[in-house]
């Protein structure tokens, strides 16, 4: 009859075996949670630009007078601390397309009011960087950029129609005090 074999326990070399392992998962999955972290933090400055970028954009349909100076100071969210670009064109019909109705735009800088009344839809483009000491950081690019296109005398919001008209010809709404 054999005898049943006696067990001595783990060897030295079974044991730094299974430290040398627990060591490498542990390391893996902290550093795993700490991409995820940084990832979190990216999605989250993200949507602080959005949120920016939304903001600007409505205050500028509703009264483009009421936007903060791009050059003054920053804009605070959530953590982050921003900077803006406002790009505003025209959307003129094309008139080499044919038979279908294409658009080209336009900067507004470079219209005329009657131009602008018959082109109908303005292109707003709203980009959102960080805030690189007083001036957008051009090096990491932009965070969020929201376009939107409408058209500014085909609204029920008055004051969208009456901040268009002031701006093209001089017209104030009624009781607006301007």
């Amino acid at each position: 009859m054999r005898r049943p074999r006696q067990h001595r326990g783990m060897t030295l070399l079974e044991a730094m075996l299974a430290l040398l392992i627990l060591g490498a998962a542990t390391t893996i999955g902290l550093g795993g949670m700490g991409a995820i972290q940084r990832i979190a933090a990216l999605e989250q400055e993200r949507l602080s630009a959005m949120e920016v970028a939304h903001r600007l954009l409505l205050n500028h349909m509703i009264d483009p007078g009421s936007l903060p100076d791009p050059e003054g100071p920053p804009i605070s969210q959530g953590r982050g601390v921003f900077r803006f670009e406002l790009e505003e064109a025209v959307l003129e019909e094309d008139a080499s397309s044919s038979g279908v109705s294409r658009r080209r735009s336009r900067s507004i800088r470079e219209t005329t009011g009657n131009q602008r009344l018959a082109a109908g839809l303005v292109q707003v483009t709203v980009k959102v960087f960080a805030d690189a000491g007083g001036e957008p950081d051009m090096e990491r690019g932009q965070i969020a950029e929201l376009t939107r296109i409408y058209d500014p005398f085909d609204t029920d919001e008055e004051t969208i129609m009456f901040n268009q008209l002031e701006e093209l010809m001089g017209i104030s709404a009624p009781g607006s005090g301007r």
